[in-house]
């Protein structure tokens, strides 16, 4: 048969063929097929529905086309920290858009663990494949997603309480956040942990139930790192507490030194506490940054304010809590540049992100950073009174909702089509749960709610009105008031009185003038004597801060005092940062300017450790109470100023031995310009030593010495290999 003749034959019957397929394949998937029961057949007659049959219709209603309105669908699901929260987008019965709105889990993970959100909207199902080392956050996803579309929630078991608080996703292990005892035993501590190259030592001594030191005796991991890491010490001491951020780039180490203080805290617990440190040390050989303080917030759900010092001024934010998580921070009022502190904005955004206020602040906009960070701290501890029942001042201007109000009014003007779909979807989501909270914050609070709690008197004066004011507090003192001859830090004690005089060096010019005031204390006021608004900045600062600051006389003579050293730390950084370039320059022998610019900042160094030790003993003669002015219970607050001066006069002394050894260096430096100079006058002398003798012999005047005719010649060849000779020798012996 001609083939094309064949070919011809095939076209033709093709349709007839291709019906037939069709038809049988329709028949076999039709094979079975039983019509569905209906809700009013269901009436009639009764049947139970099985948990198979319930999937399945959960898997059909999550697959293909989605039967729901077009719109905004919130959902949460459990991932490995905490609750994973989302907003799905519907449109025309199809998922367009997964945005995360929270989540606790850390970012690397979960960075890694939204590719399931492409595979579900590609897919347009749920029953897509986790991301392989991010499984507990793939299935919070995945769990949230259903629950916005089905309304079906999971088990609520994070992912850490299933693997037993040992290992994060990926198989790495995490040195979890612990909760540290109330109390600690005074002496010293060994305690042990596993850092990068093995077992890490270390050397804690504890002071008036206070970490005071931590020294590491013993370890096997690189000095460079371990270096590093060190620096997690500081941060440990602080803030009195092991959950602690580890150091970027030594995280073995960091680990290593973390699990090492445990141990040795879990020693030191007052019994009853030594289970509230980790009741295990955890091996840290392949651990991960991963130390994420969850955000969990047990507080009562509404908008809170908090307020803090910037650099011009106090920041104010508003701070919105629900579902135990911070939904949104709002900033009502900042006086900083606007240049720096939209930079120091990262900080908030870390805060969402970490759901905790323990991040770092940003690099060029320290003070701005610090503000948002304490503004954010101050609201939560308004959230916890709140939630605890107590009772707080009612501040007209703080409680003023117009500017959250305001903020909110703008972000609901935005336009939609300024923003892609998914961004807008959120923006919208949360600005919705903010406005829920701020109408449930309107509610009328009652009058005994707001009750006022009894104040000490604080009296503010000059030396020109001390006399009167002395006496209408009732204090009586015989010496005269010379603010101009005060030159130390110390405190008195009287009959029924207690007289301190400061001498506070101004940190911008520690050499300079210095603020001098006085401070009288008896049993019912405290008086301040200050010709200088200096004490009226600080009080007024004092004031502004969103604490209870004054129902005690002690407990605002801590936050005064306080005040003293509040930015200390960053001006000792500061002489640190210099120290480093002075110690870059000397090794790269640039050291005509060294001993100019290192004297001064000794002498300033030295002025403040001296100023910081006569702060100590102030503040330890408050905590002996030697006239009973104070209440027993409030001493503590006097401890935590005696503990801060010395840490930062031991940050002073520190920074002082780093001076010292830089001038060493720099004197070692010159040491050795003058040995190389030395040594080439040395050789000089050398060669030429010998060609001296050969001219003085030759200058005799002998009328019968050899050569004398001509010998000329014979002398220059002569102190020509004088002169080699020398030169090799020199260079044999490597002195040249």
């Amino acid at each position: 048969m001609d083939k094309e003749k064949v070919i011809k034959k095939i076209k033709q019957g093709a349709p007839a063929t291709s019906a037939i397929v069709v038809a049988a394949c329709i028949g076999v998937s039709l094979s079975g097929y039983q019509a569905p029961v209906y809700e009013a057949q269901a009436q009639t007659k009764e049947t139970k529905t099985t948990d198979a049959e319930e999937a399945k219709k959960t898997e059909s209603k999550a697959k293909g086309s989605f039967d729901l309105a077009d719109g905004i669908y919130k959902g949460t699901g459990t991932g490995y920290a905490g609750e994973v929260t989302v907003a799905v987008t519907i449109k025309d019965k199809q998922i367009t858009a997964i945005d995360i709105l929270s989540s606790s889990d850390d970012a690397a993970f979960f960075n890694r663990a939204k590719a399931v959100i492409d595979r579900i909207i590609a897919g347009q199902t749920l029953d897509v494949d986790v991301v392989s080392g991010a499984t507990f956050s793939s299935n919070g996803i995945i769990s949230a997603v259903k629950n916005a579309l089905t309304g079906e929630k999971d088990s609520g078991e994070t992912g850490e309480s299933q693997s037993g608080n040992a290992a994060v996703q990926g198989s790495t292990l995490s040195l979890a956040d612990v909760q540290d005892a109330a109390a600690y035993k005074d002496g010293t501590y060994y305690g042990t942990g596993t850092g990068f190259g093995g077992t890490l030592k270390v050397k804690v001594v504890i002071s008036r139930g206070k970490i005071t030191s931590i020294e590491v005796v013993e370890n096997h991991d690189d000095s460079s790192y371990l270096n590093r890491a060190e620096a997690l010490i500081g941060n440990i001491i602080s803030s009195q507490s092991t959950n602690v951020d580890v150091i970027s780039g030594a995280t073995y180490s960091s680990n290593g030194i973390k699990s090492a203080v445990r141990d040795a805290l879990r020693q030191a617990a007052v019994s009853g506490n030594s289970q509230s440190v980790n009741a295990k040390t955890e091996d840290t050989s392949k651990t991960e940054d991963n130390t994420t303080v969850k955000g969990n917030f047990p507080y009562k759900e509404g908008i809170y304010y908090g307020t803090a010092e910037g650099y011009n001024g106090e920041i104010k934010v508003a701070v919105v809590l629900q579902d135990k998580s911070i939904k949104a921070v709002l900033v009502t009022k900042n006086h900083d540049d606007k240049k720096f502190f939209n930079r120091a904005m990262d900080v908030v955004k870390n805060i969402m992100k970490k759901q905790s206020t323990d991040v770092d602040v940003v690099s060029g906009a320290t003070y701005s950073s610090n503000g948002l960070i304490n503004a954010v701290k101050n609201a939560l501890k308004e959230a916890e009174k709140v939630t605890n029942g107590q009772t707080t001042e009612p501040d007209k201007e703080e409680a003023d909702t117009s500017e959250l109000e305001k903020a909110m009014k703008e972000a609901e003007e935005l336009k939609q089509e300024d923003y892609t779909e998914a961004t807008y979807a959120v923006l919208k989501t949360r600005m919705e749960d903010a406005q829920k909270l701020l109408d449930a914050d309107k509610t009328e609070i009652s009058q005994e709610e707001w009750e006022k709690e009894k104040c000490p008197a604080v009296f503010l004066t000059d030396s020109n009105h001390a006399e009167e004011t002395l006496a209408t507090a009732g204090i009586i003192y015989e010496s005269e008031i010379q603010i101009a001859k005060i030159g130390f830090c110390k405190i008195e004690n009287q009959q029924e009185c207690m007289v301190g005089t400061f001498c506070i060096p101004k940190l911008l010019d520690v050499l300079g003038s210095r603020y001098r005031m006085y401070m009288f204390v008896n049993e019912n006021n405290v008086v301040i004597v200050d010709d200088e608004t200096f004490s009226e900045r600080l009080i007024s600062r004092i004031k502004r801060k969103r604490m209870h600051q004054g129902e005690t006389k002690e407990r605002f003579l801590y936050n005064y005092i306080a005040e003293f050293m509040s930015r200390d730390l960053e001006i000792l950084v500061a002489y640190e940062r210099r120290l480093l370039r002075m110690e870059e320059d000397v090794s790269q022998d640039h050291t005509d300017t060294i001993q100019n610019r290192l004297m001064p900042i000794r002498r300033e160094l030295l002025n403040l450790r001296s100023y910081y030790d006569e702060m100590m003993d102030l503040t330890k003669e408050l905590e002996e109470n030697e006239n009973g002015l104070f209440l027993n219970d409030q001493l503590k607050y006097f401890g935590t100023l005696t503990d801060r001066a010395d840490r930062l006069m031991s940050r002073t002394s520190h920074l002082l031995e780093y001076a010292r050894q830089v001038k060493e260096a720099y004197q070692s430096q010159i040491d050795n310009r003058q040995n190389n100079n030395m040594q080439f006058l040395t050789v000089i002398s050398t060669i030429f030593f010998p060609l001296t003798l050969i001219t003085g012999w030759f200058g005799m005047n002998f009328k019968d010495m050899p050569g004398l005719e001509n010998g000329y010649p014979a002398v220059m060849a002569l102190s020509i290999v004088i002169i080699v000779i020398c030169i090799l020798i020199f260079k044999k012996k490597k002195i040249i």
